[in-house]
């Protein structure tokens, strides 16, 4: 393939090879277009292969996406392209038979430049064979540029956490590797959860956790501390809820206090339990009464 500044010129051997299926041609040229501008700026993956996902394929030459992901299928099966899976549930790859496609186009003077494909393909169909050979040139409007892929699911996790983190006081993920990545995916998993409902109730349950988040404490919960299935579960049930009895807990963890809040508290609980006899008094009229003094 080879390309000036508004036009893809597109080998006849090639369209021979399509014998007129216009969508799946100008797709393989869509994906031959990204594997050139990923090259030139050094982002092709180590294998040579790139992302382009249906959804933007389908945008760029006006498919719907179903059918962008079938001519991807079909590419496949023809072996023009390949496409590979890099990890669970991850993106599919996609890396272009550039042999196969080099061996069915022709020298530089046999490139058509056509304003309608459709009609090249009839006008093939119909005329003699002579006349084939003085075919009217295609012009097939070059694609606009892909859009980047979207960032890699490792990175949209820890960015995800880090969120959650920030806003909660608790320690960033510096490193995801795919033993800590297999533990997330067995946790969602086991709680039947996507993984933005998953980051949305731990946000919501650390809001409502003293202990999550290291109130008073050297401990604070991390990204590992919920890779435990049974200790993500607990959170979300709010199992580590704060006690609605502010006095209760402080109380249940008594080392945590310093002086001067079991000095404080210990006046409260005195102040609270005697305003408490005060008012019963009150209710049954005990109150002690001075009495008057008499008169010799």
């Amino acid at each position: 393939m080879k390309t000036s500044r508004n036009f893809i010129l597109v080998d006849k051997n090639l369209i021979k090879e399509f014998k007129g299926e216009y969508n799946l041609l100008i797709q393989l040229y869509l994906y031959i277009e990204a594997y050139n501008m990923y090259d030139s700026a050094g982002k092709l993956q180590n294998d040579g292969t790139f992302y382009v996902s249906d959804a933007v394929t389908a945008e760029r030459l006006g498919f719907s996406q179903k059918t962008a992901w079938k001519n991807k299928k079909e590419l496949e099966k023809r072996g023009f392209i390949a496409t590979s899976i890099k990890e669970a549930g991850g993106a599919s790859y996609i890396q272009i038979n550039i042999q196969k496609i080099e061996a069915i186009q022709t020298a530089q003077d046999n490139l058509l430049r056509l304003d309608d494909i459709t009609n090249s393909i009839t006008s093939q169909s119909t005329q003699p064979q002579e006349e084939k050979q003085d075919a009217p040139l295609v012009i097939i409007e070059a694609p606009a540029p892909v859009t980047p892929s979207e960032p890699k699911y490792e990175d949209r996790i820890k960015e995800a956490w880090n969120t959650v983190a920030e806003r909660n006081g608790l320690p960033k993920i510096l490193i995801l590797k795919e033993e800590r990545i297999k533990k997330f995916k067995a946790v969602i998993k086991y709680l039947n959860m996507t993984e933005k409902e998953f980051f949305n109730c731990i946000n919501s349950a650390l809001r409502e956790s003293k202990f999550l988040r290291g109130y008073g404490q050297k401990w604070r919960a991390d990204f590992d501390f919920f890779l435990s299935k049974q200790k993500a579960l607990k959170t979300i049930e709010g199992g580590y809820k704060d006690n609605s009895n502010e006095l209760l807990e402080k109380l249940s963890d008594v080392q945590t206090m310093s002086y001067k809040e079991c000095a404080d508290f210990r006046e409260k609980m005195l102040t609270e339990k005697y305003r408490e006899l005060d008012k019963k008094r009150r209710e049954s009229k005990q109150e002690v009464r001075s009495l008057p003094l008499q008169n010799d």
